[in-house]
C-alpha cells in the first residue's frame, strides 16, 4: 500500500511539472508574439531614415538561411499578400511618375517585373494587375500615371492628393531621381 501511495505521489508530482512547464513555455510564446506585433507596430511608424537604421541593424538570425526576393524581403511569390504585391508596384511606379509626395523606391528590373509576373499567375489577384506588368515587362509605361494612381488608391496608401501622380518624369528626370535615391531593397539585404 505505501509503495501505491509513493508511486502516485511520483506520477503527481510529474503531471504538476509537466503542466508547469508546458504553461511556462506559453508564456514566453505570447511574449514573443507580443514582441513581433510591437515591432511591426514601430516599423509602420517609422521614417525612411529610422527603417534604415533599423535594417541595416537587423538581427542576422531573422534572415539565415533564407534568400530574399528580388525587392529584399524573404517572402516567396506563393506567400505574397496582395497587400505587398500592390507596395512592389506602387514603389516601382515611382521611378516613372511625378508626384508631390513619394515615400519609398524599387527600380523597375526586369527581374522584379518578371517576379511579379510569376506571382500574379499563381494568385487569384485581380487580371489588371497582369496586363500593367505585362505592357511593362514590352517596355511600355505610357499609362504609368495611371498604374499609379490605381495602384496607389486600391492598395488603401492614399492619405491625400499629394501622393497622386500628375505626369510622367522625362528621361532626365527619371535618371536624376534614380541616381538620388536609395532603391529599398539596398536598406534591406544588409547582413
Amino acid at each position: 500500500m505505501f509503495k501505491r501511495i509513493v508511486i502516485l505521489f511520483f506520477v503527481f508530482l510529474a503531471i504538476i511539472g509537466a503542466f508547469y512547464f508546458l504553461f511556462s513555455q506559453m508564456d514566453g510564446l505570447v511574449e514573443d508574439e507580443q514582441t513581433i506585433i510591437s515591432d511591426e507596430e514601430e516599423l509602420e511608424n517609422m521614417d525612411v531614415n529610422q527603417l534604415i537604421e533599423y535594417a541595416n541593424n537587423k538581427p542576422n538570425e531573422e534572415r539565415e538561411g533564407q534568400v530574399p526576393n528580388p525587392f529584399g524581403d524573404v517572402i516567396s511569390q506563393e506567400e505574397l499578400e496582395e497587400e505587398t504585391f500592390l507596395k512592389y508596384i506602387h514603389y516601382m511606379s515611382h521611378q516613372k511618375v511625378k508626384a508631390e509626395q513619394k515615400s519609398f523606391f524599387y527600380e523597375i528590373t526586369d527581374e522584379r517585373i518578371d517576379w511579379l509576373i510569376d506571382a500574379a499567375q499563381l494568385s487569384s489577384f485581380d487580371d489588371s494587375y497582369m496586363e500593367l506588368l505585362q505592357r511593362w515587362d514590352n517596355g511600355d509605361f505610357s499609362e504609368v500615371v495611371n498604374d499609379h494612381n490605381s495602384v496607389y488608391q486600391k492598395s488603401g496608401m492614399e492619405s491625400s492628393e499629394r501622393g497622386e501622380a500628375t505626369d510622367t518624369l522625362s528621361p532626365e528626370e527619371e535618371q536624376d531621381y534614380i541616381e538620388n535615391r536609395i532603391d529599398l531593397s539596398e536598406t534591406k539585404n544588409k547582413y
